[in-house]
């Protein structure tokens, strides 16, 4: 993921999880990828919840 369709708050996010000593080593693994959104960060956060609740077909036809 590029730089700047990360959250701008990622490499703070990610430099303290690496330090836990139960989560940081899945995060050493896994997270270059970082986390992104689709502009509005609230947005976001309703489409995951919902994306995670029913099921994908059903998320796109709420969104769309």
């Amino acid at each position: 993921m590029s730089e700047s369709k990360r959250v701008r708050w990622w490499s703070d996010g990610n430099r303290q999880l690496r330090a836990d000593e139960h989560i940081g080593p899945f995060v050493k693994e896994f997270g270059k990828e970082g986390l992104g959104c689709k502009g509005d960060l609230f947005h976001t956060l309703c489409r995951s919840i919902v994306g995670q609740q029913i099921s994908v077909t059903a998320a796109d036809a709420i969104w769309n």
